[in-house]
């Protein structure tokens, strides 16, 4: 048997990505496996505009604290790569080695997958707008120095840290190497601010 909790409004009046209104909202509801116990955050996106709408499922980790919380990954060893990243729309995620962010929006998605699919992810929309945009020749020699540090960093040539600051308290990392996570709980004001759901490099 599952149980539902009440709606929860994460945010309200944001931009809708479809029809340009500032009338979109997104709300997450908690079911419950009374059997298991497991729970299971279901988030809604949708505008009372153009009734655009996005649903998206996220499993939470047994025992997560509640809260805003910072996970920081040492990635360090080629196994630290299947470290598996849960990360819902309201989280930012970072490589600070790399200068790559992605940062929470109203649209924003959950992804979940290991740090090896997330450099991939990044690798593959560099290389698209290397190829598709015109760009400064200083731009262009940057991006291919980084698309090289994120080979090294595929390879376990290169060390580097996976961030992930999530306000609501949705996302987590689950490490290969427990020693290689480290979790803090932080204050609201701590955390990286709303912009958009987009690589930067």
């Amino acid at each position: 048997m599952v149980s539902l909790q009440e709606p929860n409004v994460i945010f309200s009046g944001e931009t809708c990505p479809a029809c340009g209104k500032p009338t979109l909202s997104q709300i997450y509801i908690v079911h419950v496996d009374k059997i298991t116990g497991d729970e299971t955050f279901l988030f809604t996106t949708s505008c009372s505009t153009c009734y655009f709408k996005k649903a998206s499922i996220l499993p939470l980790m047994a025992g997560k604290e509640s809260g805003a919380t910072r996970n920081v990954l040492h990635v360090e060893e080629l196994a630290d790569l299947d470290s598996k990243i849960y990360r819902a729309p309201s989280a930012t995620v970072e490589v600070p080695e790399l200068g790559m962010k992605v940062e929470p929006s109203g649209a924003g998605e959950i992804f979940v997958t290991n740090v090896e699919g997330m450099l991939s992810r990044f690798k593959e929309r560099l290389e698209f707008i290397l190829k598709t945009h015109q760009a400064e020749l200083s731009a262009m020699k940057r991006a291919g120095e980084t698309l090289d540090e994120i080979d090294s960093c595929l390879t376990g040539k290169k060390s580097f840290h996976v961030i992930l600051e999530d306000p609501e308290g949705f996302s987590y990392i689950l490490p290969t190497r427990k020693s290689s996570l480290e979790k803090t709980s932080i204050t609201t004001g701590e955390t990286t601010g709303k912009g958009s759901d987009e690589t930067n490099s």
